[in-house]
């Protein structure tokens, strides 16, 4: 951008020109930088919703993770009680030892 009293020094530019440049470059420099906050705000925006995906799919893979592990020790429970006590593995008097020694184990058919 050419400006009309460029080529002359600064002391003998009129005091007009010099508010009219300072205006044009504040101008200038608002726009750059408004643009270069939303550039920073778009990038920000993609960090953060790439990293909230990783915070979903993990949470998802610890919820399975954790029902497998209930899963299990329900399949542990099955062996020294019904099933549908193993089930109220929650519930401590089910739990207890003397409990599972007076229980009689009640299957259809061999394991």
């Amino acid at each position: 951008m050419q400006r009309i009293n460029e080529n002359r020094p600064m002391e003998n530019r009129p005091l007009g020109d010099l508010f009219g440049d300072l205006a044009a470059d504040m101008s200038n420099l608002v726009r750059q930088e408004v643009a270069l906050a939303k550039l920073e705000v778009t990038q920000k925006a993609k960090y953060l919703g790439r990293n909230v995906g990783y915070l979903v799919v993990g949470g998802a893979v610890a919820y399975a993770g954790m029902l497998a592990v209930i899963a299990a020790i329900i399949m542990l429970l099955d062996r020294v009680m019904p099933a549908w006590g193993a089930a109220l593995g929650s519930d401590e008097r089910w739990c207890r030892p003397q409990v599972l020694r007076r229980w009689p184990r009640q299957r259809a058919g061999p394991r």
